[in-house]
């Protein structure tokens, strides 16, 4: 009996509190969606202003590796293949993490899986990611190899799937790069170039 004053407590609180965090949720949900339709408005600015440039910072990635972990041989080159593509990576140095555990005594695993998945933007204004999946081992002999999935994404989804990069990491990966470009003097090498084609462009016009 003592019990009941509590429960019509309990149910009172219920039914003057839920409209309101009920709206509150709703109110939350419906900020965030407007938050992500300004964000993806301003990436697809950004692309536009990037676009010149991308070309210049794209690189072709690695999609598969594969090779035999043999310390009697460490000049042993692993078999690669690059994607027919090239683009900025946007998630730091491109390629698959070793997902690591210890043992139950404490100890670090020597073998485990790859994963991870990495953003790439394209000279065309467009998103790809790689997700990769394969096993790694340290054991002389063991055979280590990953492969990767290809995968087209929108605006839309890199500004809404939680494993995409900020939009202020996205921005400031493609204003890096562009800056690391500018420095490292591509156009005094081209200049130079140029010069080297027009002494060849002499020398044809003696023989």
């Amino acid at each position: 009996m003592t019990e009941i004053p509590d429960i019509e407590k309990s149910i009172a609180t219920i039914a003057r509190l839920a409209p309101a965090v009920g709206a509150a949720a709703e109110d939350s949900d419906a900020a965030r969606e407007e938050q992500a339709e300004a964000e993806i408005v301003l990436l697809e600015r950004v692309i536009a202003l990037a676009r010149p440039g991308l070309r210049a910072v794209a690189s072709r990635p690695k999609e598969c590796e594969d090779w035999v972990d043999d310390d009697d041989d460490p000049s042993g080159e692993p078999r690669t293949a690059r994607a027919s593509w090239a683009g900025l990576c946007l998630t730091g140095r491109p390629g698959p993490t070793e997902e690591r555990t210890r043992t139950p005594g404490g100890q670090d695993r020597t073998s485990g899986p790859y994963g991870g998945t990495d953003l790439f933007l394209l000279p065309d204004g467009t998103f790809r990611s790689l997700t990769y999946s394969g096993t790694w081992s340290r054991w002389q002999d063991a055979t280590c190899r990953w492969t990767s999935e290809d995968e087209v994404e929108t605006v839309a989804a890199v500004i809404r799937d939680a494993w995409t990069p900020s939009l202020s990491v996205i921005v400031a990966r493609i204003a890096e790069a562009l800056e690391a470009d500018a420095r490292g003097g591509r156009e005094k090498r081209a200049k130079t170039t140029r010069e080297r084609a027009e002494r060849i462009r002499a020398l044809v016009t003696l023989l």
